[in-house]
């Protein structure tokens, strides 16, 4: 039985961990209900588009490009990419 009981546990954990996010998407229920189809279309590609954009990445700066050291341009490479 101590065994399974790791099983429960963990699953009353995950609960907890995502329970916050189906609040909120259940709080949205009401909201979406009352659109149209159309409406819901549109807001679905805003959202598109909202993603899209933020997926894009960024060009790589001249310094990331032309520096004549091999691991500062992987640095520079890492940074830009954490910060996007």
């Amino acid at each position: 039985m101590r065994f399974l009981s790791r099983f429960v546990d963990s699953n009353d954990r995950e609960i907890r961990r995502i329970q916050p996010l189906v609040d909120e998407i259940n709080e949205l229920e009401t909201e979406i209900s009352a659109l149209s189809d159309d409406e819901i279309r549109h807001r679905f590609q805003l959202i598109r588009e909202e993603i899209h954009e933020a997926a894009v990445p960024g060009e790589p700066t001249e310094d990331e490009l032309t520096n004549p050291d091999l691991e500062r341009r992987r640095e520079l490479k890492k940074a830009r990419l954490k910060r996007e």
